[in-house]
């Protein structure tokens, strides 16, 4: 019994070694299976495993973690965490696959479901398994891959999504469209074209049960929302089974004009036609048709129909409106003229023709302005432009020039018009001639005797207007001599001019281009003839052609002269322009050559007000020992600190921007040096950018010797302080001059403002106050009333030029001693310093 069992035991141990060997070999094919295959499954994102169920061992190819961006423990080698690493959604799917595949002894297995957990996104992943069973018919291993389809499932999810919006904007579009399939139609019409048909148009015309074929071989395969709401249609299945309800007879001639347009090859065909709801109604489209011919022999074609039954309407509605306004205006006995936006005349009615001498045709050649009187055209072009900025009518009597140059009054009436949008299109004019009426005022007028009591009135006065006139004469001649230094500024414009007013007689051009000649005409002669007298003068600069004359003039009245040149252009720009003196006129003359300084001066009061957009200016000078300063300063923009050298090169300005902005060479301050040099004389800036500018000049020994001129005023003992509170600086001067003549012992001391006079107040003792009233910061009745509480016994006399008893009372009770009004005439003074002074 003991061999038996020995030879038992060895024979099981021969099978046990070879089952052994057997396993061994397995093992060794698996890993070769893995090992061989890694680069093949790295390449193709593919992870190989198996699945032992006896064991619960999960056995991974070496290529997972370069698929996947995990470690091979991340999978874990147990059911559990590799049931762990699939997104938690999936994984009843998957236990439920290999659960039906269990049950039915299947034995290829497919699954797809995600990672998720320490992976960074969302991967998809196709499981293709094998199983393998034991005797007993039990799962006994899975082997198989697990590869990444995530490119794959995110093509679907694209393609999902591009369909689902292709589908919202179809279905939802406002516009109601059809989607068509015309494959067959293409089909049909390749037949005949084959058969030798080339005229679709006669072709149709001859056999129309070849069109009707060609409507069948149409197929539509949708429509949207805005569709079934244009055909009063309940579901797409309504429509498309009632097509031949919302047919007509037009219809069919528009099908036709689509299908030969098909024929001859194009691809969109777009008109007008007629469409009727399923109840009926017959309404108004315009269709637009574009077909996608692909290389499939596929033609899918959109059809857009969009209703414009209201439009046709609206457009008869307004066809109805112009003829009745056209009847109307031409049957109207009053003138009345459409004027467009560029101001010239696009329609007359008889009545204004035959008030202006003209024709029909010769009115439209010409503009509103053309036929105004010359000394109506400002307030004319004022008014208009108002009317347009402020969407108003407005009603004005006016002068006209007939073509006959005969004048005739116009009771004209302007109605501007706008479009829904408030864009100006034209306006609306009547005029009524009341020529006959005003000439009749006239004679009324020349006949009234009223005008006799008024000149007596006047006569009164006559004093006070001659000593204006003489003023005014003497503003002209100074006027004179600045347009002299300034003509080139205002010399004739006509070479721009007569270039571009040919272009505006055009009526082809656009109102922006005629807009834009205009300003070109306006701009172009003061640029061109100011850059020409700039280079001419830096050229002979540059060659030293210039000389000097030099002669004896006094510094005094060359300022106060463009003082009074410059006023005017200052207020404006609603800017101060102040003067400031040293010397008095007898002690201020100079030798230099006045032609030159004079330019100097000009240059930099032009550049102030150029670049000086608030505030004020200053010009003036002041005497250092034998140095003469001159100055001019401003609070205009300012110059960079590291341009105070290049700004006086030729061609340079301070910035560039501010070039664009307000023109020019930039060759006034270089002319300045330069004809500074000429004086022997130095420049110098001081500017920052915001804070203004101030120009130095210095001349050296140019005084005239014995006059005193170094003696500043303040510096001899004068009788009496007299302090002038006056904005107006014209105003000051014209007070300066009068006390000059009447009381030259006296020192005056100028304040700008009500607080200015308060400060100048507290640093010495005055005889007089001369306080104005209305002044800007502090007015004259709040400083009277601050300086009498710093000196009640101080006498202040008011000046204004309203004298009106309440004025009167308000004056008293802020403290002044006295009441005079503008104009103060030099009698009124003499009176008014006896009585303050001499008392």
């Amino acid at each position: 019994m003991d061999q038996p069992y020995t030879n038992n035991t060895a024979e099981l141990h021969k099978i046990i070694e070879k089952l052994r060997k057997q396993i061994d070999s397995l093992n060794n094919r698996e890993h070769d299976f893995f090992g061989n295959y890694h680069h093949v499954l790295s390449k193709e994102k593919i992870v190989a495993f198996s699945w032992s169920f006896d064991k619960n061992q999960i056995h991974w190819s070496d290529c997972a973690e370069t698929v996947f961006g995990l470690k091979n423990t991340t999978f874990g080698n147990t059911k559990e965490s590799f049931l762990h690493c699939i997104k938690q959604e999936d994984k009843a799917s998957f236990i439920n696959k290999l659960s039906e595949c269990f049950n039915k002894k299947s034995v290829n297995c497919e699954s797809t479901f995600r990672f998720s957990k320490k992976i960074n996104s969302i991967i998809w992943i196709k499981a293709s398994c094998k199983i393998e069973y034991n005797l007993k018919g039990e799962p006994k291993e899975l082997r198989g891959i697990l590869k990444d389809i995530t490119p794959i499932k995110e093509t679907e999810e694209e393609r999902y999504l591009n369909n689902l919006r292709y589908q919202t904007l179809f279905n939802y579009s406002p516009v109601p469209l059809w989607e068509e399939e015309f494959s067959e139609l293409y089909q049909y019409l390749d037949e005949l074209k084959q058969n030798g048909i080339t005229n679709f148009k006669d072709y149709f015309n001859e056999y129309p049960e070849s069109l009707a074929l060609c409507s069948q071989k149409v197929k539509v395969t949708d429509v949207n929302l805005a569709t079934l709401k244009l055909h009063d249609a309940g579901s797409k299945e309504e429509l498309l089974g009632n097509l031949d309800k919302i047919f007509t007879s037009r219809s069919y001639e528009v099908f036709k004009d689509e299908v030969i347009a098909l024929a001859n090859g194009k691809k969109e065909f777009e008109t007008e036609g007629e469409i009727k709801t399923l109840s009926g109604v017959a309404k108004q489209i315009y269709l637009k048709l574009s077909v996608d011919y692909n290389s499939l022999d596929r033609a899918k074609a959109m059809l857009a129909t969009i209703d414009i039954t209201d439009r046709k309407k609206s457009d008869a509605a307004l066809a109805e409106s112009e003829r009745k306004f056209r009847t109307s205006f031409e049957a109207s006995d009053v003138g009345m003229a459409i004027v467009g936006n560029d101001k010239k005349f696009r329609s007359v009615n008889s009545a204004f023709c035959k008030m202006m001498e003209s024709t029909s045709e010769d009115l439209k050649k010409i503009n509103f302005i053309d036929i105004t009187h010359p000394e109506d055209i400002e307030l004319s072009k004022q008014r208009y432009q108002d009317c347009i900025d402020n969407k108003k009518a407005f009603t004005i009597e006016k002068r006209y020039l007939t073509q006959n140059r005969n004048l005739k009054w116009g009771l004209t009436s302007v109605s501007p018009i706008f479009d829904s949008k408030s864009k100006f299109l034209y306006t609306i004019v009547h005029v009524q001639d009341i020529t006959d009426r005003k000439f009749s005022e006239e004679e009324l007028l020349k006949s009234n005797k009223e005008y006799e009591v008024l000149a007596k009135e006047y006569k009164n006065q006559n004093d006070e207007l001659i000593k204006a006139i003489e003023i005014a004469e003497r503003s002209d001649r100074l006027k004179s001599e600045f347009l002299q230094n300034l003509s080139h500024e205002i010399r004739t414009p006509m070479n721009a001019i007569l270039g571009f007013t040919d272009f505006l007689e055009l009526e082809s051009i656009t109102p922006i281009k005629r807009k834009q000649y205009i300003n070109i005409i306006k701009n172009s002669g003061f640029q061109l003839l100011r850059i020409i007298d700039d280079i001419l003068e830096i050229s002979a600069l540059e060659t030293k052609h210039i000389k000097l004359y030099e002669s004896e003039f006094n510094l005094n009245n060359l300022l106060t002269e463009l003082f009074t040149i410059f006023q005017p252009q200052a207020k404006k720009q609603n800017l101060s322009l102040y003067l400031h003196k040293d010397l008095k006129d007898e002690n201020c003359l100079i030798r230099s050559d006045e032609v030159k300084l004079k330019k100097i001066l000009i240059n930099l009061i032009e550049n102030s007000l150029k670049y000086t957009n608030a505030g004020s200016i200053e010009i003036g000078y002041h005497v250092n020992e034998n140095i003469l300063e001159l100055y001019v300063k401003d609070t205009g923009i300012g110059i960079d600190t590291t341009r105070h050298t290049q700004i006086f090169e030729r061609f340079s300005q301070a910035e560039g921007k501010i070039s664009n902005k307000q023109g020019g060479l930039g060759l006034g301050l270089s002319i300045v040096k330069e004809n500074v040099k000429l004086l022997n004389g130095e420049i110098k800036l001081i500017s920052k950018i915001d804070e203004g500018s101030k120009f130095i000049i210095r001349l050296k020994n140019c005084f005239i010797p014995n006059q005193g001129n170094y003696i500043k005023p303040g510096e001899h003992e004068y009788s009496w302080n007299i302090l002038i509170a006056e904005d107006e600086e014209i105003n000051y001067l014209y007070f300066k001059s009068l006390m000059e003549e009447i009381a030259p012992e006296c020192h005056l001391e100028h304040a700008k403002n009500g607080i200015e006079a308060i400060e100048i107040f507290k640093q010495k003792e005055f005889k007089l106050v001369f306080m104005d009233i209305k002044m800007p910061e502090m007015n004259g009745y709040e400083a009277s009333m601050e300086i009498k509480k710093i000196n009640p016994e101080q006498n202040i006399i008011a000046q204004t030029a309203y004298s009106t008893s309440e004025d009167k009372i308000k004056a008293r009770l802020a403290g002044c001693s006295d009441f005079i009004s503008k104009p103060i005439s030099m009698k009124t003074m003499q009176k008014i310093l006896a009585k303050h002074l001499i008392s």
